[in-house]
């Protein structure tokens, strides 16, 4: 199992494509009025989470307590299917950099022992090179998950790191 972090254009590729047999979960994340990939729904087989809110970190738009209460709830479900099937997690949002680099950094520290989360989002890092994590995610999740600010201290600590890749990746 492999956990995959991609835009909403990169999955509907992948959940169009021959690849999609591979994938056995699916967490999409989307603005109010954004749309969801094709093929999104075509397999009743994949479990699929659809979540609602903004790449913000305050307002009204901004991931609330219960949106990561469900993340948190439906992932375990996730990754014991995608273990025994040999499958798959797909987490996308609009650009693939920050809300499903979240949610992939959550799903990595409830796989991982406490008090690996250094290990959890430097292992995001290597999936996606273009990764800046929402914090109000990771905050939200750290509260839930009782982690004591570790989560929070792990993206502290990489996000020189982040922000060096972001110049580079968007330097004109």
């Amino acid at each position: 199992m492999k956990t995959i972090i991609t835009s909403h254009k990169e999955a509907q590729d992948l959940l169009t494509g021959p690849e999609s047999i591979k994938i056995g979960a699916v967490v999409s994340i989307s603005d109010i009025d954004c749309w969801r990939p094709t093929g999104l729904f075509d397999d009743e087989s994949k479990l699929v989470l659809c979540l609602t809110f903004s790449d913000v970190i305050v307002g009204r738009h901004a991931p609330q307590k219960s949106d990561i209460q469900e993340l948190i709830d439906i992932l375990p479900t996730m990754i014991e299917k995608c273990e025994r099937e040999n499958k798959d997690i797909l987490v996308h949002c609009a650009g693939g950099i920050c809300r499903s680099t979240a949610s992939a950094f959550v799903a990595m520290c409830m796989k991982l022992p406490e008090g690996m989360e250094d290990v959890a989002i430097r292992q995001i890092l290597e999936w996606r090179h273009i990764a800046d994590p929402n914090r109000r995610i990771v905050e939200l999740a750290d509260e839930i998950l009782g982690r004591k600010g570790r989560m929070i201290k792990a993206l502290e600590d990489v996000q020189d790191e982040i922000n060096r890749r972001m110049r580079i990746e968007f330097d004109f």
